[in-house]
């Protein structure tokens, strides 16, 4: 469930968490302004142009004053999101065509079958060690 354009203000009243909330899309970084409730452009993805922005919304954009581009992330963030974070990569199936995801279902579930089966392996052994 979405939070809404709704100001921190209108969300404690009726028991909803408050604090800022981002839209983050596959171009740019969404913050809503709590005066005008327009969504503004705070953060732009790397290589991504305004244009290609405004282009591909369905409503004038406003871009702030600061607006930046996202930093790469570092060899050792990518390590980390993709070796402990999403160690089965779930996150693919984001980026695949439904032709495509079907197998990459079934790679993701014999992936994680053989983590089960080497944490119950694991445990069978100290199991065994301390009998």
């Amino acid at each position: 469930s979405a939070r809404g354009l709704l100001t921190p203000a209108e969300r404690e009243p009726m028991g909803y968490r408050t604090g800022k909330a981002l839209v983050f899309t596959d171009l740019c970084v969404f913050r809503l302004d709590q005066i005008s409730r327009e969504l503004i452009v705070i953060e732009t993805m790397p290589g991504t142009t305004q244009q290609q922005i405004r282009d591909a919304s369905g409503f004038a954009v406003t871009f702030d004053a600061d607006c930046r581009e996202v930093p790469l992330p570092s060899s050792d963030t990518l390590a980390v999101l993709r070796n402990r974070i999403d160690p089965l990569g779930l996150r693919r199936l984001e980026f695949v065509s439904a032709k495509e995801r079907g197998a990459l279902i079934a790679e993701i579930l014999a992936a994680d079958r053989a983590v089960v089966e080497r944490c119950i392996a694991a445990q069978q052994r100290l199991f065994t060690a301390r009998s």
